[in-house]
């Protein structure tokens, strides 16, 4: 048994007995080092009395509670790095990162077992153990990963209490650990690496914790937040190294700067589930309920108001300030004026530049239009997108 630390230590009720604790024995804290089970040197042969024997069993014992907990299993046919966030606690800008041991497997052997990565809520600390055989890894890893769920599930109420305080968030959709792929010092063409990230899926928002949420200000400075209606889910694959249930789940996000990708690595085909459905629903009830969103742009050089409509499609308003005359048109200062409108059935195709420029192209009269809006089209792109799947969903054409 291993355990990485960049904190802390805690004491221990010994007598307090409860089925989602885990107890593990021959564990004493370190920081910043790791304890394998079979490294652990081996007692004396001399004759030692059996109240010492107790005593020390009872001091070489450690009982972990599962709330918010995660697990990580590196399989023997891999060589994963699980990455640990830095001390909150450090006041110094130059933080470093705790990072697990892959498993290298010696060449007297074909394999050497699975470590199981039981991880703490703060995403600092987590404790390793390490199995003869990945069918025992597997084994305990359903059954701790079960009783971690169960616990989420009682405590789901409680978070949403925090997120409506702090974010005003109506309703959690989806919660829960994934591991994100990232780029680490020491990932190689035959490793990767990847990060504990809590995700709190809302009614409007997706949310990227550096570790569990904990408390109200948890909740308030997430690490990363998107607008569900700026995402998309890529179609999910099978992780061709690791055996049993493990997929890759991919998110790409519409932003001013262009696409941002994240690659998650998701433990079991429930998990896949949960979150494939999750998200998807969630994209389209949030169309429903907003029903409209307005995109700053230029058209032939003049200042509008992109407005995207769930039931009307697309319509071109002028900005009110703008100053600008088009051909046969008197000056539009001060008044709205509208300047064309299209449903989403008269779409044939849309294309953009990445940079500031988007290309829709329409049946009949209107043709094709140029638009610019000033940074990436991704986002409008994104919620074109979602705008669509909505639509598609309610008659029936998608799941």
């Amino acid at each position: 048994m291993q355990k990485q630390s960049s904190s802390y230590s805690r004491k221990q009720n010994h007598n307090q007995q409860s089925q989602d604790n885990l107890t593990e024995s021959n564990i004493s804290p370190l920081n910043s080092q790791n304890k394998d089970l079979s490294n652990t040197k081996k007692s004396s042969t001399t004759t030692t009395s059996q109240q010492t024997s107790n005593d020390s069993m009872l001091y070489e014992t450690k009982r972990i509670s599962l709330r918010l907990c995660y697990i990580f299993r590196r399989s023997s046919v891999t060589n994963d790095i699980l990455v640990l966030s830095s001390s909150s606690s450090s006041s110094s800008s130059s933080t470093t990162t705790t990072t697990t041991t892959p498993i290298t497997a010696p060449s007297t052997s074909t394999t050497n077992g699975s470590i199981l990565d039981i991880v703490l809520p703060y995403a600092q600390t987590c404790y390793s153990v390490r199995f003869v055989d990945d069918m025992h890894a597997r084994k305990w890893f359903h059954i701790i990963h079960s009783k971690i769920s169960r616990c989420l599930l009682e405590i789901l109420p409680e978070i949403e209490e925090y997120f409506y305080v702090a974010r005003h968030a109506n309703e959690v959709k989806a919660l829960g650990w994934l591991t994100e792929q990232v780029n680490n010092d020491e990932t190689t063409s035959l490793t990767k690496s990847w990060k504990p990230v809590f995700l709190v899926l809302t009614d409007a928002e997706i949310c990227f914790l550096c570790c569990a949420p904990v408390s109200r200000q948890t909740c308030r400075e997430p690490d990363l937040v998107y607008s569900i209606l700026s995402t998309r889910l890529v179609q999910s694959s099978r992780d061709q190294i690791n055996d049993g249930d493990v997929s890759l789940l991919s998110l790409r996000v519409g932003t001013k700067f262009g696409v941002v990708s994240h690659t998650f690595r998701v433990e079991t085909k429930a998990d896949l589930n949960y979150w494939t459905k999750a998200i998807s629903q969630c994209l389209q009830s949030a169309v429903v309920r907003i029903k409209e969103v307005v995109f700053p742009c230029k058209w032939n050089n003049r200042t509008c108001k992109l407005f995207l409509h769930y039931e009307h499609g697309f319509t071109l308003y002028s900005d009110p300030t703008d100053s600008v005359t088009s051909a046969g048109n008197a000056t539009s200062t001060g008044n709205v004026r509208l300047l064309w409108q299209q449903p989403f059935e008269k779409l044939r195709s849309s294309a953009d530049d990445n940079e500031h420029l988007l290309t829709l192209d329409f049946h009949g009269e209107e043709g094709v239009v140029e638009l610019d809006f000033g940074t990436s089209p991704k986002p409008f792109v994104f919620h074109l997108h979602a705008f669509l799947s909505a639509k598609a969903a309610r008659i029936g054409l998608v799941g």
